[in-house]
């Protein structure tokens, strides 16, 4: 069979079970990445098996049918000066071998192997729980990352996406194989998984063959679905951690678009405008112009049926409450005066400059392409994406920030010393 071509900067293959295939050439590069995505995120979790994703991306590199054990996995890659890593999110899971082009089919073995064929063995089930229990104390104690979590909590509660992707001590400690493998059943499946091979390859019609040849995930029931969020926030809301430290980590949010949604880019480019570089506004009005903060940024992350706009910094102590009034007058300034043609224009370049770093290896292209494919079943190039940017005016965003700014949509999560709810009520307010 012929590959279906799609855009001249990648082509599209269904292959063994209905598993999808990329392939993403990528010129003056020696270098090919295979990365293999599966819709299999927190958010697909129950309750009582909170955190068994990211569990689960962990044990299948503990041993799998060809490599025994995790020297062997590693050593198979290492030999050859590849890397190899896996990250979980809430909605999708990945795994990636780089490598020299002549190591393409090594990967591939590698990847196939160990997602097809992982031994699972119940001592090293166990072993992990306790590497992963220690993972969630370091990350407890890690402040700048722990406030990306809180504001979730404060924005989704109970819901699946107001959980934490590595769950907790409990649920980690009542995984077992039995869970593993019905975890595995419901979404390690051929038409919920996508294979991506980005770099130098020798041609798309053999890279084909290759990946036909070794992956060969199962063809079993429907792919488990995902509890749809329902937004109807009516107050702000605000979570407090009491942690003794010197500085205070916050994080403000409004509720946005999802991924879906095209009026995502304009809240990307309010985010650019407010603290996406060292020229923002956030940026100068709190770092340069009163020293507040070490850091303060915002971007706009999305979901499949959400999004948010986020604000955060890393303040003094004592200046939390100062820099949170200048963050909201700063976002009152949105809602009542339209953006001047030079500043937005700034905004646009810096995201379209930003996408083409961000694009610049065979990793990050496959990220880019494939994570689209998996999640929306519809990739936009870059200079789709540019199009859609260049279309925000002034007129957007002033609508935008009306539509989105307003009291009872501020969620604020902050970690620092003896801060409670009450002492920011008052504030919270445009």
């Amino acid at each position: 069979m012929k590959f279906r071509k799609v855009d001249k900067l990648y082509q599209k293959k269904i292959i063994n079970n209905g598993l999808r295939l990329l392939t993403i050439p990528v010129k003056a590069t020696n270098v090919v990445t295979v990365l293999v995505l599966v819709k299999a995120g927190s958010r697909y979790e129950l309750d009582e098996i909170a955190g068994i994703s990211h569990f689960a991306e962990h044990m299948f590199f503990k041993g799998s049918e060809k490599r025994p054990s995790t020297l062997a996995i590693a050593t198979a890659v290492d030999a050859v000066g590849g890397e190899m890593n896996a990250f979980t999110s809430k909605e999708f899971t990945g795994f990636y071998i780089k490598v020299s082009k002549d190591y393409l089919e090594l990967a591939l073995d590698v990847l196939s192997d160990l997602l097809q064929a992982p031994l699972f063995k119940p001592k090293e089930i166990e072993k992990e729980k306790g590497v992963i229990r220690q993972e969630i104390n370091m990350y407890e104690d890690t402040p700048i990352k722990y406030v990306d979590d809180l504001i979730e909590v404060a924005l989704y509660g109970d819901h699946p996406l107001g959980r934490l992707i590595i769950g907790d001590k409990k649920t980690v400690s009542g995984l077992n194989l039995e869970k593993l493998k019905k975890y595995l059943y419901n979404l390690y499946l051929a038409k919920n998984a996508l294979v991506v091979v980005s770099g130098a390859f020798e041609s798309e019609a053999k890279t084909q063959k290759l990946v036909a040849k070794y992956f060969h995930l199962p063809k079993t029931g429907k792919p488990a679905a995902f509890e749809k969020i329902r937004e109807n926030q009516s107050e702000p809301k605000i979570i407090c951690r009491t942690q003794k430290t010197e500085q205070s980590h916050l994080v403000l949010a409004l509720r946005g678009y999802s991924a879906r949604d095209p009026k995502k880019y304009i809240l990307k480019v309010i985010s650019v405008i407010l603290g996406g570089a060292m020229s923002s506004r956030l940026f100068l009005e709190i770092r340069e112009k009163r020293g507040l903060a070490y850091y303060i940024k915002a971007s706009a992350p999305t979901y499949l049926d959400a999004g948010y706009l986020m604000i955060k910094a890393g303040l003094e102590n004592t200046k939390v409450k100062a820099a949170i009034k200048i963050i909201l007058k700063e976002l009152t300034k949105l809602k009542t005066k339209k953006v001047a043609a030079a500043e937005l224009k700034k905004a646009k370049e810096y995201i379209k400059g930003n996408v083409n770093l961000d694009i610049e290896d065979s990793f990050a292209q496959a990220q880019f392409y494939g994570l689209q494919e998996l999640l929306l079943d519809k990739i936009k190039t870059p200079a789709e994406v540019f199009k859609l940017v260049d279309k925000v005016t002034p007129e957007d965003i002033l609508k935008t920030a009306n539509e989105l700014f307003s009291d009872y949509n501020l969620n604020l999560a902050i970690i620092g010393p003896n801060f409670k709810p009450e002492n920011f009520k008052n504030i919270l307010t445009f």
